[in-house]
């Protein structure tokens, strides 16, 4: 930490009312790996304001997740410190993914971190003492894996952040068959579904006229030009075959990997049925998917 550094976190601990507010994530963390944490740490992180990490329940024993809140502080402003906590949102989401553990982000609004005022003592952010928290990695190993986070151009991307978090949780889903499902789903924010250009559009609307003409029912006629709508742009399929060549060009398994999944998971959600393999190939699925999005972030997995 440099002293300038130093400077910032000194004011934003004496002049609370200089820098106000924070912002507070609350998540589930596996606990596979048991280090212990005497109550609140605060993390080393490469920042100008404060990343702290408190214990917020029990570990489930049946389960194996602790819950754990993470609060950035020391902002002038609300809106501040909301783009620190999606920032800090996508380190912690970089960290499970990078070390192999999974996270579960808690929240009932539309961001997944919540911004307070620090001055303000009904704002239910304050500690509990003598906790003893126990995560699924180390204070300094989370610190590292939000400084790599801060570093990376798509840090504010909100489709790589969405495709984050499904993929970190999908660990904590409680069946094999909803994990698998969650792991598929997981790329889809990723695959940018292309338009085919304007000849395909003057077909689509010569479509439409036609079907305007045979006077169907209101509801039959919506239906039909959503569906003819669509064919404007490639499938989600085709653009995840893209996604896949563009991000892992010489592992020649990955397409095989990814179009099985996509197959398996249209025929749990399509006709109920499951498959004897599927840990096994859930295993495959999340290895290539942290590929994918370690190219998408553009920084190194420090567990392959």
């Amino acid at each position: 930490m440099n002293k300038s550094e130093n400077r910032e976190k000194s004011m934003i601990t004496d002049s609370v009312s200089r820098r106000p507010y924070g912002a507070m994530l609350s998540t589930i963390v596996d606990d596979s790996v048991r280090i212990m944490l005497d109550g609140e740490a605060c993390l080393l992180t490469s920042t100008d304001y404060i990343v702290k990490m408190r214990p917020s329940g029990q570990v489930d024993k049946i389960c194996g997740f602790r819950a754990c809140d993470i609060l950035v502080e020391g902002f002038a402003t609300a809106g501040e410190a909301e783009c620190a906590g999606l920032e800090i949102t996508f380190g912690i989401l970089w960290g499970a993914i990078s070390y192999k553990y999974s996270v579960c982000l808690q929240y009932q609004t539309p961001l997944p971190c919540i911004v307070y005022d620090r001055t303000r003592r009904g704002s239910d952010v304050f500690f509990k003492e003598d906790v003893t928290c126990i995560l699924g990695q180390t204070p300094t190993t989370v610190a590292r894996a939000i400084n790599d986070a801060l570093l990376s151009q798509e840090r504010g991307n909100k489709k790589l952040l969405l495709a984050m978090e499904l993929f970190s949780s999908a660990r904590q889903e409680l069946t094999e068959r909803s994990r698998f499902i969650s792991l598929v789903s997981s790329m889809e924010p990723l695959a940018d579904q292309q338009n085919y250009g304007s000849d395909v559009s003057d077909m689509i609307k010569q479509f439409k006229d036609q079907i305007k003409a045979l006077n169907f029912r209101p509801q039959v006629e919506a239906s039909m030009m959503g569906r003819i709508e669509s064919l404007s742009r490639e499938s989600v399929r085709s653009a995840m075959r893209r996604l896949v060549r563009e991000a892992l060009p010489d592992d020649s398994d990955a397409l095989t990997v990814i179009e099985n999944a996509y197959d398996l998971r249209s025929r749990i959600l399509h006709d109920g049925t499951t498959d004897a393999d599927l840990n096994q190939k859930s295993k495959e699925l999340e290895a290539v998917i942290r590929k994918i999005i370690a190219s998408k972030v553009g920084l190194t997995l420090l567990i392959q």
